[in-house]
């Protein structure tokens, strides 16, 4: 029989000299049958489906005084088919093992694109919204630049300037004011400027404020010598509502001169700007302002704080902006006296990709 069959037949006999020989059969197949079969008369078996492996057929037979005979024992080795090697079931855990594989590789690769694809379209969002806000922020600066040169309440405004024939410095004022304009309508052109552009912005805005108001505050800006001005990104009008709001709530209450002062620092993969004002404080000025029916948030600072929020989105980052109320602490000043008003605004390092 060949060595790789998996279907067996054995034919079984024995010697009988009686006279009328009548053989009876008992067999097991050691590895697959328990005990021995039943006496048979037939000389004849099956096995079929056998797995490889080794094996020993034995048998025995009796007359019909069941006299037994000896045991007879056949070794058989049925050869393992390629579904029984170690090399097959080895290749067919590494195939189910590939396959659960490929399929986590493709599964983690559509969610990774399904991810990517909401973030992208949730930063298309947060870029639309951020647009629609930097369009309300321009024309808010200029209708209040332009409402500040025909204040009435403007010790020197642009018409102070022209009734007193003053036209050198009228002709300095709408000189500053219009490269003001200029400047911030090109840098509305874009998402991110330079922080060099931006303090230029500011500080010819400053010089406006000091024409407007003669006498009544002076500025200064300080920048850490760390700080590389002109490779770090934000965006436009960040800074300048918040200093707007320190001249015109707390510097322009104050009965005395007062002092500005913006601090650019470097704060590792930050840059922190301080603006600094020695004015009547956030409370003193809110109270005036309720006083006069303004319950409203200045419109400057909120489009800033929602600019922030999306900014964050856009660029997957934090910023933060801190108003604090400052106290004097001598002993003049037992009361709790405000000094003024501090806020810090912390925006992370927006490098240009091509300095």
């Amino acid at each position: 029989m060949p060595e790789n069959a998996s279907h067996i037949s054995f034919k079984m006999g024995a010697l009988n000299l009686n006279s009328n020989p009548q053989n009876y059969f008992s067999y097991k197949l050691v590895g697959i049958d328990e005990d021995w079969s039943s006496w048979l008369n037939q000389d004849f078996t099956n096995y079929s489906n056998l797995k490889g492996g080794k094996y020993k057929f034995e048998f025995r037979a009796a007359n019909k005084r069941f006299e037994w005979s000896e045991v007879k024992t056949i070794p058989i080795q049925i050869q393992k088919g390629l579904t029984e090697t170690l090399a097959f079931r080895f290749l067919l855990i590494a195939s189910i093992l590939g396959l659960i594989y490929l399929f986590y590789s493709y599964r983690k690769r559509q969610i990774e694109r399904e991810a990517e694809i909401a973030g992208n379209y949730q930063k298309k969002i947060a870029e639309l919204q951020l647009n629609a806000l930097q369009s309300q922020m321009n024309p808010h600066f200029i209708f209040n630049s332009i409402n500040s040169i025909n204040s009435i309440n403007s010790i020197n405004s642009i018409n102070y300037y022209i009734i007193k024939n003053d036209r050198d410095q009228a002709s300095n004022y709408l000189a500053k004011f219009s490269r003001l304009i200029r400047q911030i309508l090109e840098n509305s052109k874009s998402k991110l400027i330079t922080l060099e552009q931006e303090l230029d912005a500011i500080n010819l805005y400053l010089e406006i404020e000091q024409l407007r108001f003669e006498g009544k505050f002076i500025f200064e800006i300080e920048i850490d010598e760390h700080v590389q001005l002109s490779s770090i990104q934000i965006p436009p009008l960040i800074i300048q509502p918040y200093i707007e709001n320190a001249i015109w709530h707390g510097l322009m209450n104050k009965t005395e001169p007062g002092h500005l002062l913006l601090k650019i620092i470097n704060s590792g993969d930050q840059v922190q700007c301080i603006i600094e004002d020695d004015g009547i404080g956030s409370k003193a000025a809110g109270e005036i302002s309720t006083g006069k029916g303004l319950h409203k948030q200045s419109l400057g600072t909120k489009i800033t704080e929602d600019r922030l929020k999306y900014i964050e989105e856009m660029y997957d980052i934090q910023t933060n902006v801190e108003i604090l109320d400052l106290f004097h602490m001598d002993l003049f000043h037992m009361d709790g006296t405000s000094a003024g008003t501090k806020v810090i605004i912390n925006i992370p390092k927006l490098k240009l990709k091509h300095p």
